[in-house]
C-alpha cells in the first residue's frame, strides 16, 4: 500500500506541479513540506505532522474532486458585441490620432475584456488595470515597468524616463479602472501626454482612460481645477445602459444577447428573451446565466428549459 507521500508525489508528476507551487495550496512553507516529503520531519512533533497529513488529505480530495468534475464553468466564446465594437471604435481613434480618450460605464457592460482583446490585438499597446492601492508614484512605475525600466527613480525622473522612451513612438496607454486613480496621477498622465507633443503641437502617444462614470466627474475636479486636462479629451463615449422597445434597461442589444446564448445553446429559442430579462441584458451577469444554465442542465441530463433558466437566476446576484 503506497503512503501518503507517495500519493503525493504521483498526483505531482501526473499534473506537473512543482514542490513550491504546491506549497502555496498548503498552509505550511515549502521547506516543512520536503522534510515530510523526504521523511525527514522531526518526530517528536507528531502533532504537526498529523497537521501536515491532514492538510494533504484535504488538498488531494479537493484536487481529484476539481479533476472528476464534468460540469466546470462552461467556455463562452469571445462576443463582439455592441460595448466592444465602440470600445474598438474610440481605442482606434486614440491610437491612431495620438490623443485623450476617456470611455464610462457600469460594471459588467464589458470595458475591461473589451480592453483585453484590443490589447491582444495590438501589442505596442500597453494596458494597466488600476486599483485602490495605485498611488501617483504606483502608475507611473507600472507604465516604467512595461517599457523595460529597472532603475529606483523619482516621480519626477520616471516621467522624463517614460517621455523619452515614448515621445514619436505612436504607441496607445490603456489605462483601465481609471476612476481609481488619485488626481494628481491624472493630471500628470495630462503632463505626460503633453511632453509627448512634437512642434505641430500634435501628439505622439495616445492614452485611453477607462472606467465608471464616476471617471468623469474626476476628470473635471470639484472645482474645475483639471480644466487642462479635461479640455484635452479629443475622444469620449458612455456604454450600455441602453433602452430598448418596450423602455427596458439594456447593456447591449438584443442580436448580442442572442449571439452569446447561442454559442452554447445552439438550439435555443423562446428562452432567450428570459436569458435577456433575468440578466439585464448585462454582459457579465449574462455569462453568469448562461454558465449555471448549462451546468443544471449537465447535472440533471435535461434540455433547456424556462425553469432551469430561472433557477440558475437564483445563484446570482442581479
Amino acid at each position: 500500500m503506497q503512503t501518503l507521500q507517495e500519493e503525493l508525489k504521483k498526483f505531482m508528476e501526473r499534473r506537473g506541479i512543482s514542490q513550491n507551487k504546491l506549497a502555496k495550496s498548503l498552509p505550511f512553507s515549502p521547506a516543512k513540506l520536503s522534510q515530510w516529503m523526504n521523511g525527514s520531519y522531526p518526530v517528536k512533533d507528531r502533532n504537526k505532522i498529523k497537521d501536515i497529513e491532514d492538510a494533504v488529505k484535504n488538498y488531494l480530495a479537493i484536487e481529484t474532486a476539481r479533476l472528476e468534475d464534468k460540469n466546470g464553468s462552461t467556455i463562452i466564446p469571445f462576443i463582439p458585441h455592441v460595448n466592444y465594437r465602440i470600445f474598438n471604435e474610440i481605442a482606434t481613434l486614440c491610437h491612431h490620432y495620438c490623443e485623450i480618450g476617456v470611455l464610462c460605464g457600469q460594471p459588467g457592460v464589458g470595458k475591461t475584456m473589451s480592453a483585453k482583446k484590443y490589447t491582444e490585438q495590438h501589442p505596442d499597446v500597453i494596458y494597466i488595470i488600476a486599483d485602490q492601492s495605485f498611488t501617483t508614484k504606483v502608475i507611473f512605475k507600472t507604465i516604467y515597468n512595461a517599457l523595460g525600466g529597472s532603475e529606483l527613480l523619482g516621480i519626477h525622473d520616471l516621467i522624463e524616463w517614460i517621455k523619452d522612451k515614448l515621445v514619436n513612438s505612436k504607441r496607445l496607454i490603456i489605462i483601465d479602472q481609471a476612476e481609481y486613480l488619485p488626481n494628481r496621477a491624472l493630471d500628470l498622465i495630462r503632463t505626460l501626454h503633453d511632453k509627448c507633443l512634437d512642434d505641430n503641437n500634435k501628439g505622439t502617444i495616445g492614452i485611453l482612460l477607462t472606467g465608471l462614470p464616476i471617471l468623469k466627474e474626476n476628470l473635471k475636479g470639484l472645482n474645475n481645477q483639471f480644466a487642462q486636462l479635461y479640455q484635452r479629451i479629443s475622444w469620449y463615449r458612455k456604454i450600455g445602459n441602453m433602452k430598448d422597445q418596450q423602455g427596458m434597461t439594456m447593456d447591449i442589444t438584443d442580436e448580442d444577447v442572442k449571439t452569446f446564448v447561442s454559442s452554447v445553446f445552439p438550439e435555443v429559442n423562446g428562452e432567450i428573451k428570459f436569458f435577456k430579462e433575468l440578466s439585464k441584458s448585462n454582459p457579465r451577469v449574462l455569462s453568469r446565466l448562461i454558465d449555471r444554465s448549462k451546468r443544471i442542465c449537465e447535472m440533471n441530463n435535461a434540455k433547456l428549459n424556462i425553469d432551469i433558466i430561472r433557477e440558475a437566476a437564483k445563484t446570482i446576484i442581479i
